[in-house]
């Protein structure tokens, strides 16, 4: 149990188990509260053994080669921590390419697109520490609309929900897979699918993964309240 930003939120899909049932824990349920958004098809799976993918020298790309494990795999899902207060800049990129998104956060769920030959790469600032892992726990093995950079969304208004056309890269849409950076440490954002009246914004890290289901005309939405040149939100997959 780890902890997160105040007045946070972290996105993550979690198994079932053969009757439909998943554990959560909060340290403090007083204080929090959990939202059930969606679920999804057969086409992701919740494999018995994570893999596990902490990189082998700080500060450094580490290559894993996914298909060792899981040969279907095209998108992976991953649980990342550290109560180090430094430990947690991270990146995960497909092997190939040049994106270096590279910010921290206490604790988030990264999620990476798996390209033909199977590698991943990850880094973190500091690997050592005794509380910090990294974990590969489930996958898509449905065909996905991957980028290796992402695809770099602008025109942020402050203060405002932004409509985001995912079906333009792919018609069959269910999901939106974001990953965010921007140079503050307490930027409200949020997403959602089109026409939901979920409205909650978590004051976030300077990196982080966001998971939304999609209206069925390919439209979700994202929030934020700061709109910094430096803002940037790189939406890295779709799956149906």
């Amino acid at each position: 149990c780890q902890s997160f930003a105040k007045d946070g939120t972290l996105w993550a899909i979690v198994g079932l188990d053969d009757q439909r049932r998943f554990n959560y824990r909060f340290a403090y349920p007083g204080n929090l509260a959990g939202y059930l958004m969606g679920y999804t098809g057969r086409d992701v799976v919740f494999p018995d053994d994570p893999i596990d993918i902490k990189p082998a020298a700080n500060n450094a790309y580490s290559t894993f080669n996914i298909h060792a494990t899981w040969p279907d795999a095209k998108f992976i899902f991953t649980d990342m921590g550290s109560l180090g207060s430094f430990d947690n800049y991270h990146s995960i990129r497909p092997l190939g390419s040049s994106k270096e998104v590279y910010q921290g956060a206490t604790r988030c769920f990264p999620f990476c697109g798996v390209p033909a030959s199977g590698n991943i790469q990850t880094k973190l600032y500091q690997r050592a520490h005794p509380s910090t892992r990294w974990l590969a726990y489930a996958y898509l093995k449905q065909d996905c609309t991957i980028s290796l950079n992402g695809v770099d969304f602008a025109g942020f208004a402050p203060f405002a929900w932004k409509t985001l056309d995912c079906g333009t890269l792919n018609p069959a849409i269910r999901w939106a897979f974001l990953e965010y950076q921007h140079p503050y440490g307490a930027v409200h954002l949020s997403a959602r699918k089109m026409h939901s009246y979920f409205g909650y914004k978590g004051r976030n890290f300077n990196h982080g993964w966001m998971i939304t289901h999609v209206h069925h005309d390919g439209d979700c939405q994202v929030y934020s309240d700061n709109t910094s040149d430096a803002d940037r939100l790189l939406q890295l997959a779709e799956s149906h």
